[in-house]
């Protein structure tokens, strides 16, 4: 029964192993998915759901979430399809200028047609003024009142100008100031939305970590429940198993002198039998263990091995994500202070050469300017003169003639006068003087038509002799402007070519300065990390090793363990059988006495009969052979009948104990019954035959006694044989054990080398192609913000100087207009 329970065990032993490895192959496959997944997200362009994928990767680290993991990657991947790219604020900022440039150009534009178009009321308002002062003289003339022309306001019109420009940059700077106040609340606002939704992610992470570990320790405890209550059964039946053998031991002890010669003979083949059988058990259950000790042992290793070339793995990862993180940082930072110093020093160069070339070039055309200014004006104030000259030529001629005129009329009011004291002239004399005066009044008044006709011709010639001057003088202004702004175009050309080329020529030399530095600091810190992730590694691969080592050790300890276990148990299993035998010889050296003690008995019996039955030996002789041919058939009868029934006996042992106790009994009692008639009947006979069967007994007792003798030395002997074998076994296998587990360990060794020096060459290579990548990056960006400023900086320049110039052409005609009044008056 104990080797019945003991198969029983083992094969509930196997089927957990087997349902451990099925588990282990299961985790496994789940695990090679989490890395798909795992790869599929970096491979997946995932701006904008850091949330999603911040889920994603703290689920990836369970492996019963699969089918979420999933679900989840699939819709990340439909909203990504389904997801418009949000366009970069500097675009819409950038847009934003550039339409508030279109729309200043549009504006200066219109404020040019506005300046024409009051341009040309003003010369309409200068020719009402004009008609006006010629009706308003002739009213004078004619009323003889002089009165003082109305002065026209000259500075009207620069101070609509000048107006309407701060109008415009006054407006220019809130769109810019309101520009700058939306971008930093939009910065704060994406920056705010930032921190809630890390918080969140956190708190779910939080949540979610806690989760998992209830969930765990739940598992755990549910199963360390399952356990308990698994090997307390076990104990339960074991324990009921010993007890139920123990009482059918007692039970079977004590009906043993009712089975005693049929189990001995039962024994001996049963024995025989058992021995083989559980020979060939015990060689089938040791190979079967000391396979499946090597299968744990080799899953026990790739276990190991597995685990850890997962932690290996996933602090490299952790490490090589600082490591990035750190360089990137540190690279934007350095990156970022480079380009600063490099756009202010640029900057101050660019502003520098730009202010001395504009200077220069500003008080070149200044001096150009200047003197043919100075020659227009040298000429105009030399022609104004000569009209000047000529006007005040005709006005004292006019003056002249008007105070001869006047004297004319004074001499005829006073020879009016003169004749009407005397009252002596005639009226012949009267008459002649009135056709006088009328004839002198026509004279005068057809000289004044004269007069006042020279005056409007003269008026007349030097308006359009104005009015050419005029005309030349803004034909050669639009010229001087058109070669001013020309030579402006074309040195701005000339200089946005040379500072392109100087930009191109110290941007390059910058970056190869830059990409040495950058990358002598690179290699430095590719180094000093590496030969740090080298000592840690080795580190980790000593702890790795005591790691391995202790749990060789432990492997070992185990082993031996379970080798004195097996020991123990042959022990016991030897005890047993000693105690076995112990108690069969016993039990045999009591039947055998019993049954001399009963031979005695029978012998005294008998020899008292003898004398007894001697009398009735003839009379008895012819009976006694008739008797002895019927008693040898019965005998044989009785042979062959035993014979059956052990057979039957050796089939049905097992089954039906109680039955065979029951036939025995009654066998017996048949068999007492049969040996008493015939003692009775025959003594004679039954003497000899109990004679022959004493010694038969006694020969065959001594012969099985020397067979169990030397079967229990064999077997001993083989039993020792096989302890050597066993032990030599296992010391052999635990040194190909030692031997490949140390080939296992070097093996690993350099392939954990051989897997960092490629990932550590694949991260410099990675590495390598981020900054060429962040570099060409940065240079276009610091190439289309230099040429936006640099076209930003001219467009202001070109700005100022038309301001400057329309300030200066509002200066002139302001000055002309204020110089045409005071020729005019």
């Amino acid at each position: 029964m104990s080797k019945i329970k003991k198969s029983k065990s083992k094969r509930k032993d196997a089927r957990q192993i087997k349902n451990v490895r099925e588990k282990f192959s299961t985790y496994e496959e789940k695990l090679d998915r989490l890395k798909q997944f795992e790869s599929e997200l970096k491979k997946m362009d995932t701006r904008g759901f850091g949330k999603e994928v911040s889920i994603i990767k703290a689920q990836l680290n369970d492996p019963t979430s699969i089918d979420e993991i999933n679900r989840r990657i699939n819709d990340l991947k439909k909203k990504i399809l389904h997801h418009k790219k949000r366009k970069s604020p500097f675009s819409e900022i950038s847009r934003n200028i550039h339409d508030i440039e279109i729309e200043g150009e549009v504006e200066h534009e219109k404020i040019k047609k506005t300046i024409s178009q009051l341009e040309q009321q003003r010369g309409i308002e200068h020719k009402n003024l004009r008609s006006q002062i010629s009706q308003i003289k002739s009213k004078l003339e004619e009323q003889k009142k002089p009165v003082a022309p109305k002065k026209v306001d000259s500075g009207i019109g620069v101070l609509v100008d000048e107006k309407y420009g701060e109008f415009i940059k006054d407006l220019k700077k809130d769109l810019t100031e309101k520009e700058r106040k939306e971008e930093e609340f939009i910065k704060n606002k994406l920056k705010e939305e930032l921190i809630e939704k890390e918080k969140d992610i956190e708190i779910k992470y939080e949540k979610k970590l806690q989760e998992l570990k209830e969930d765990y320790d739940k598992k755990v405890s549910s199963e360390l429940e399952n356990e308990i209550k698994k090997k307390f059964k076990k104990r339960l039946d074991e324990e009921l198993l010993q007890e139920k053998v123990k009482i059918h031991d007692d039970y079977a002890l004590k009906n043993k002198k009712l089975l005693l010669e049929e189990r001995e003979r039962l024994k001996r083949n049963l024995t025989y039998n058992l021995q083989k059988e559980y020979d060939f058990k015990l060689k089938n259950k040791l190979t079967e263990y000391l396979s499946a000790l090597q299968k744990e042992k080799k899953e026990f290793h790739q276990n190991i091995l597995d685990k850890h070339q997962k932690d290996l793995r996933k602090e490299i990862e952790l490490k090589e994500n600082i490591l990035r993180q750190q360089f990137d940082e540190k690279l934007q930072k350095e990156t970022k202070r480079q380009i600063t110093d490099q756009k202010e020093r640029l900057y101050k160069e660019y502003d520098k050469e730009f202010e001395k070339l504009i200077t220069n070039h500003k008080n070149k055309l200044d001096g150009v300017y200047r003197n043919k200014l100075n020659s227009l004006q040298k000429e105009y104030n030399q022609k104004v003169l000569e009209l000047d000259n000529q006007k005040n030529n005709l006005n004292k001629n006019l003056e002249g003639e008007k105070s001869r005129l006047e004297s004319m009329k004074e001499g005829l009011k006073k020879r009016s006068l003169s004749l009407k004291n005397k009252e002596a002239l005639s009226s012949l004399q009267l008459e002649s003087l009135q056709k006088r005066i009328g004839e002198e009044r026509e004279i005068l008044r057809s000289k004044e038509i004269e007069f006042e006709s020279y005056k409007k011709n003269l008026e007349k010639s030097v308006d359009d002799r104005k009015k050419a001057y005029e005309d030349k003088f803004n034909l050669l202004k639009k010229q001087e402007e058109s070669r001013y702004k020309n030579s402006i175009e074309q040195s701005k050309k000339i200089l946005l070519e040379n500072y392109k080329n100087k930009l191109k020529n110290s941007l390059i030399e910058e970056e190869d300065i830059l990409r040495q530095k950058l990358q002598s600091e690179f290699n430095q810190k590719l180094s000093a990390e590496i030969e740090q992730q080298r000592n840690l590694s080795r580190r980790q691969l000593l702890q790795n090793k005591k790691q391995l080592e202790k749990t060789l050790h432990e492997t070992k300890n185990n082993l031996h363990e379970k080798e004195k276990e097996i020991k123990d148990r042959k022990l016991q299993l030897e005890k047993k059988y000693e105690e076995e035998r112990s108690k069969i010889n016993l039990n045999f050296l009591k039947i055998r006495k019993d049954y001399d003690s009963e031979l005695k008995d029978k012998k005294q019996e008998l020899e008292r009969k003898i004398g007894e039955l001697s009398n009735q030996k003839e009379s008895y002789s012819k009976e006694m052979e008739q008797q002895k041919e019927s008693y040898s058939k019965e005998m044989e009868q009785q042979k062959e009948s035993y014979s059956k029934e052990i057979k039957n006996k050796k089939e049905l042992l097992d089954k039906k104990l109680e039955n065979k106790k029951e036939s025995l009994d009654k066998k017996f009692k048949s068999k007492d019954e049969l040996q008493r008639k015939v003692l009775t009947r025959k003594e004679k006979a039954f003497i000899e035959k109990e004679k022959r069967m004493n010694l038969k007994l006694r020969k065959e007792n001594e012969r099985r006694q020397n067979i169990l003798q030397r079967r229990n030395e064999s077997m001993l002997a083989d039993l020792q044989k096989r302890k050597k074998d066993i032990e030599f076994l296992i010391e052999e296998k635990k040194k190909t054990d030692a031997v490949k587990i140390e080939a296992k360990k070097e093996a690993l060794e350099n392939e954990l080398k051989a897997r960092d020096e490629e990932k550590l060459n694949k991260i410099k290579e990675s590495m390598h192609l981020q900054l060429k990548k962040e570099l060409a990056y940065k240079e276009n960006l610091l190439r289309k913000k230099l040429e936006s400023e640099f076209q930003a900086k001219s467009r202001l320049a070109l700005q100022k100087q038309r301001e400057e110039l329309s300030k200066k052409k509002n200066e002139l005609e302001n000055q002309i207009k204020q110089k045409l009044v005071q020729i005019l008056k």
